[in-house]
């Protein structure tokens, strides 16, 4: 009984956490303060945020703290650079203007993969629990039968 429990709270663990994302390009003004973001950046930008973030970032992730056309504000949380290595950074902001910007992408759930995602978890659990049922230790064998505890 406690190993079926376990696989019914872990297949619906396995449904929750299972939410599988997608990156968008978005228009600089579908972006609302607070939307997590990368922004990709022109060889214009990289130059301009060499002096805050260092050479070679071609990225910044972070979050849009606001915009006034044609600049985009954002809370660098993160950089990537050319040869690809990703650095974690203290949230410094960045005003970036239109030029400076090759495109912006934002994560968006989908609901497909979610689905497909969380059905295969909770098949995995459900076996799993069934393979753990089936290995208590209960031979089935009752007392007084051959291989029975006699009890």
């Amino acid at each position: 009984m406690a190993s079926q429990r376990f696989v019914r709270r872990g297949a619906c663990a396995a449904l929750l956490l299972a939410g599988c994302t997608t990156s968008a390009t978005v228009a600089p003004s579908a972006l609302a303060p607070g939307t997590a973001t990368t922004v990709e950046l022109t060889p214009e930008g990289q130059s301009a945020v060499a002096s805050v973030f260092g050479q070679r970032v071609v990225a910044l992730e972070g979050r849009v703290v606001g915009r006034a056309d044609p600049v985009v504000r954002i809370a660098v949380t993160g950089v990537r650079r050319d040869n690809g290595v990703s650095e974690s950074w203290p949230s410094d902001e960045v005003a970036l203007p239109a030029g400076a910007v090759r495109s912006l992408r934002v994560r968006r759930l989908s609901v497909g993969r979610s689905v497909v995602a969380g059905g295969a978890a909770a098949v995995a659990m459900f076996l799993v629990g069934r393979d753990l049922g089936s290995g208590s230790g209960d031979t089935g064998s009752r007392p007084g039968e051959p291989g029975g505890t006699g009890k």
